[in-house]
């Protein structure tokens, strides 16, 4: 049973560096919206990512719900 239990963990152990090997950091990103949906996505990956990041809007824009908060970080 011991040995078991020492494989399971050597086993996750390798998984989480192999994963952790891959994992990139997040990246300011522009973002180019032009409706509702797109603005609202945008804000909360923005706010999400905890990076500087640009929205572009590139048109007129009609709200009919209320956008998420910008956050600045």
């Amino acid at each position: 049973m011991l040995k078991t239990t020492y494989a399971r963990h050597v086993v996750s152990g390798v998984s989480l560096i192999a994963l952790s090997a891959f994992a990139q950091p997040a990246l300011a990103a522009t973002f180019n919206v032009t409706n509702e949906t797109e603005l609202a996505a945008a804000i909360s990956t923005a706010n999400a990512n905890g990076e500087s990041n640009t929205i572009n809007v590139s048109a007129n824009i009609t709200l009919i719900a209320p956008l998420p908060l910008a956050v600045k970080f």
